[in-house]
């Protein structure tokens, strides 16, 4: 795993602290995230010390904020040591900008530093199609590499995580569908799924894990 990983590199300087989310808010995305964590599928790389993975939902937000993107929320940055998560570890994403490099977003900073670091390519994802409404993003070198040997959907290994080159290369694999997957070639061990629920992306997620795991 590369030493920057978790590392934000996009400009959040917009970052607004509000209260933490409700009980309500993260009633669908917490349990699913409550599984990925029991299979190591999202934690924490002891030899770094650093957190993995992150996992998102589209939501309407009622924000102060007008835009056309796609607005959703998101595991906080270096949440993944946490077996449980509450309102106060997910932020509100209200807008970005990939050719800008440039996150909004809202949330408490209790327990988090921001909105995760994969946050302009979940971006990107939801971009791609409104039926989109799940992204999970795991860290498992037996799928990534289960994955790039069968040469499923992937991007470019020249590509790093957490960049617009990035979310444009995940924008083309995805390209229109409403579920699927994607190895990142570029961000070692880096898997997404995606699809226009919980259930489906856990689906998706839960099929790779069997086949490669």
């Amino acid at each position: 795993m590369p030493i920057d990983e978790g590392v934000i590199k996009f400009n959040d300087r917009d970052y607004q602290v509000t209260p933490a989310l409700s009980e309500h808010d993260i009633q669908e995305i917490n349990p699913a995230r409550e599984r990925l964590y029991q299979l190591k599928l999202i934690g924490q790389n002891l030899e770094f010390n650093v957190g993995y993975g992150n996992i998102s939902q589209r939501k309407n937000l009622q924000t102060l904020c007008s835009t056309e993107n796609p607005q959703f929320i998101i595991s906080g940055s270096q949440t993944g040591h946490l077996a449980i998560l509450n309102g106060e570890h997910y932020t509100q994403v209200v807008n970005f900008d990939i050719n800008q490099n440039k996150i909004s977003a809202m949330g408490p900073r209790t327990h988090i530093s921001g909105a995760s670091s994969e946050s302009l390519t979940h971006a990107a994802i939801y971009q791609c199609n409104l039926a989109i409404k799940a992204v999970i993003h795991i860290h498992s070198n037996a799928i990534w590499q289960g994955m790039l040997n069968d040469n499923l959907t992937h991007t470019p290994q020249d590509i790093p995580y957490g960049t617009p080159l990035m979310a444009q290369a995940v924008k083309e694999a995805v390209k229109n569908n409403t579920r699927g997957y994607l190895a990142m070639a570029g961000h070692e061990d880096g898997v997404i799924t995606y699809g226009e629920d919980f259930e489906r992306a856990m689906e998706i997620c839960m099929a790779l894990y069997e086949k490669y795991c």
